[in-house]
């Protein structure tokens, strides 16, 4: 009886020390399960704020891109048409000079003219000499006034390709513009949000220990010897 008794307190010493151990095991797995699913949580939370901020960065410096695009067609567009008026104002001072040359070759030939009639008119003058040298002046005013003419030609032209080479660079500057925001950044996919939840369900409450004490009451009757059972005297 002594025996029995001796050995129903071990069992029941035992019974409480594997049902306290298990119950302990259980929580500090529940814990470390806590603490890794926190980490998860923080590493998903940190990352999605992450993202969120690159893209609002993002939206914010191609905003910026295209504030400077508009800026850049409105300066692409007064250098072209400075570059038209200059070019122009250039034009227009070549044909003022042409016109005054014309001016001063017409007042020379009227001078030449003027002097030969009233030469011609004096004592011993020579009608033959005087038509000579009236035609050649006229001669002179001739291919004066078409190299004048050759000339202005010459410029009109080159104005004609001087305009073109304006317009094709405010063109390719205009499209080099545009192609700096034309296709808009992609932005980043943070997912859904990760939730913390609640482990106090997982925690060590009564249900975990009366668990762990079957679990240990399993274990002792499974290695208990025959003839020393619980039931025995």
């Amino acid at each position: 009886m002594a025996i029995t008794t001796a050995m129903a307190l071990m069992g029941g010493g035992s019974f409480l020390k594997s049902m306290i151990g298990g119950h302990m095991r259980s929580r500090a797995a529940v814990k470390q399960f806590a603490r890794a699913h926190g980490q998860r949580v923080y590493s998903s939370h940190f990352n999605k704020l992450r993202i969120d901020q690159k893209n609002q960065d993002t939206v914010a410096i191609f905003k910026k891109k295209v504030e400077q695009a508009r800026d850049q067609k409105d300066f692409n567009a007064s250098a072209a048409g400075g570059a038209y008026e200059n070019e122009q104002r250039r034009l227009n001072e070549v044909f003022a000079r042409a016109a005054f040359a014309r001016e001063d070759l017409q007042n020379k030939l009227a001078k030449v003219q003027g002097a030969q009639r009233a030469s011609s008119r004096g004592v011993g003058s020579s009608r033959s000499a005087d038509r000579a040298h009236l035609i050649n002046s006229l001669g002179n005013f001739g291919r004066e006034q078409a190299k004048i003419t050759k000339q202005l030609e010459s410029e009109r032209m080159g104005s004609r390709i001087k305009m073109a080479g304006i317009s094709g660079q405010h063109l390719t500057a205009d499209y080099a513009n545009w192609a700096k925001v034309a296709i808009p950044p992609t932005l980043e996919w943070a997912g859904p949000a990760a939730r913390m939840g609640s482990t106090s369900h997982l925690q060590g409450s009564w249900l975990s220990l009366v668990s762990a004490g079957l679990g240990a009451a399993q274990g002792m009757a499974a290695a208990a010897p025959e003839g020393h059972g619980w039931n025995q005297g």
